[in-house]
């Protein structure tokens, strides 16, 4: 091999290697494949596909809605929006930075996920305003699941097209790169053969989230069963509160407890006065675990320390109330979405910022005013 060549390629697999391969005059590059890939996964969102429902073949409607618009959303809208958290990704492919963006409450929580006809499952509770009994709590997970299965395939087959683009440029980028090196003219082409650090970050991806997909699956086959009255050993803890806390929550994530994974969907429903927080799981929790969340689920404030956990730790799919967000300023606000980037933490820790911060003032005056705990809870206003 040429000299100049093999120290061109050594000097590139260097730059990939360092995360530096889409840096400068190549970001345009990246930035060019990361758009194509998202505007094909929110046409995605938006193309009507097969209903949802085991054996149903009728097209779904463009925009079911996992949080009811009537009963909920309309409760927390300002000037018919909310705000939720959006990933902006920058390379290298694992580096993602959250920010909040404004929609709209007829696209808040959609997806195309069930025809008409199955779209009359959730109308038991819809009509009535509430949610009233352990049959309306399936029916939400249900949906809540459909939704979350339809997000987690929308990202591998995104992360597998993305993946199949990063080849192609990467050859073009070395042929770029290694042509400088060419005084004589002798290079026509060249291709990259092997797995670098950028491809082994994608398919590390992958495969765990492909695990997460297949249990999502499973999970949403047993809340099916349990809709059409087959029994499962799927399980719920639920609590309703006397408040209405402005924020929808609708997603589910994994935990880990005493060594054995549960997938868990969290639903954060708030009514016209008050709130139900509803956790399902895929099988039946130990006594360990059902008493770790009745903790959590214990009191008002309790309950409030969770929600902004699961918003902050837990889990993305949320959707929030405006001037709540704004009123917390730029510094806290720049503070959790710093937070929500730390992948390590989970629903179960303490979050050390408060997100509503005039229900927790009102909480802390009327429940715990000398209390210990005043200060800590104080603290979460004031850190910023």
């Amino acid at each position: 091999m040429e000299q100049w060549i093999e120290f061109g390629i050594d000097n590139y697999i260097k730059t990939i290697e360092d995360g530096k391969l889409f840096q400068g005059e190549n970001e345009a590059v990246f930035k060019q494949v990361f758009f194509e890939e998202q505007l094909k996964l929110h046409k995605r969102y938006k193309t009507v596909k097969k209903c949802s429902c085991p054996n149903c073949e009728k097209k779904s409607i463009k925009k079911s809605h996992t949080v009811s618009r009537k009963m909920s959303l309309e409760e927390i809208q300002e000037n018919k929006k909310v705000v939720t958290p959006a990933f902006v990704e920058k390379y290298p492919i694992r580096e993602e930075f959250i920010e909040i963006e404004y929609v709209g409450i007829g696209i808040a929580t959609t997806f195309p996920g069930f025809c008409k006809e199955h779209e009359r499952i959730f109308e038991t509770f819809e009509r009535a305003g509430t949610i009233r009994n352990e049959a309306d709590i399936v029916r939400q997970a249900y949906r809540n699941v459909v939704y979350n299965c339809f997000i987690q395939k929308s990202l591998l087959e995104q992360m597998e097209r993305r993946g199949d683009h990063y080849y192609e440029i990467r050859d073009v980028l070395a042929y770029k790169y290694i042509k400088k090196y060419d005084r004589a003219n002798l290079l026509k082409s060249i291709k990259i053969v092997g797995k670098d650090k950028h491809i082994r970050n994608i398919e590390d991806f992958k495969e765990r989230q492909l695990l997460f997909y297949s249990q999502l699956e499973y999970f949403k086959e047993k809340l099916w069963n349990e809709i059409e009255g087959r029994k499962t050993d799927v399980d719920f803890s639920s609590v309703l509160i006397d408040i209405k806390i402005p924020v929808c929550i609708c997603g589910c994530t994994e935990i880990v407890f005493q060594r054995e994974n549960y997938i868990c969907s969290v639903d954060v429903i708030p009514f016209a006065n008050n709130t139900l927080i509803t956790l399902g799981f895929d099988k039946v929790i130990p006594k360990e675990l059902k008493e770790e969340i009745d903790l959590k689920l214990d009191n008002p404030l309790a309950v409030l320390n969770f929600i902004e956990a699961t918003m902050i730790y837990g889990i993305d799919n949320w959707y929030l109330k405006p001037s709540v967000w704004e009123k917390l300023g730029s510094k806290r606000q720049e503070e959790i979405l710093l937070e929500m980037q730390k992948i390590e933490k989970s629903l179960f820790n303490d979050a050390p910022y408060s997100v509503f911060d005039d229900i927790r003032v009102g909480i802390l005056n009327l429940m715990f005013a000398d209390s210990d705990l005043s200060k800590k809870e104080w603290d979460k206003m004031l850190s910023c």
